[in-house]
């Protein structure tokens, strides 16, 4: 079978990759995409290539632009002062309304050593450190506690990144 009727097979089948068995022209023998019937390889190839100039671009462009985002957000709360000031509000009604009222003053211990312990590794190795609530506080699926045993210590990246997830 043709190359090209094995590509159109694997269109009208709507699989992404279809294989040859025969070499690209840099002599790999892998899988092709359907679309441009392009080998994987050499795809692949070409994005570590392109990876860290990608990459370098993204944190030139960040850092350009860095500024000008946080005067907009600082523009943006003294405009809407009233908005902020709900959203903190609401923030802080959640954080009480899900601490439970039968925690007792050992399990608050226990979560004001989770903060001193982020503050001292931040301290100690320059890292910034968060305490993340396992399952979020206000998730849209499921909704924790404010309890210790939902606590942990996250860098600032690894807890940005979670975002308001429950990864469980």
């Amino acid at each position: 079978m043709s190359r090209a009727a094995e590509r159109t097979m694997a269109k009208v089948s709507g699989d992404k990759f279809y294989f040859t068995g025969k070499p690209c022209k840099h002599g790999h023998v892998s899988k092709r995409y359907t679309g441009k019937g392009t080998c994987c390889e050499c795809m692949n190839l070409d994005f570590e290539a392109r990876k860290e100039s990608r990459l370098a671009q993204m944190r030139c462009s960040y850092q350009a632009k860095k500024s000008v985002y946080s005067e907009r957000m600082a523009l943006w709360r003294n405009q809407n002062k009233h908005k902020q000031a709900a959203y903190s509000s609401k923030k802080r009604a959640d954080y009480l309304l899900r601490t439970p009222k039968w925690l007792d003053a050992d399990a608050f211990k226990k979560m004001d050593e989770f903060f001193y312990t982020a503050h001292m590794l931040g301290m100690h190795t320059g890292i910034a450190y968060h305490v993340d609530h396992i399952v979020p506080l206000r998730g849209k699926i499921v909704s924790g506690l404010n309890v210790p045993w939902n606590l942990q210590i996250l860098s600032k990246t690894e807890n940005l990144r979670k975002k308001n997830k429950f990864h469980g």
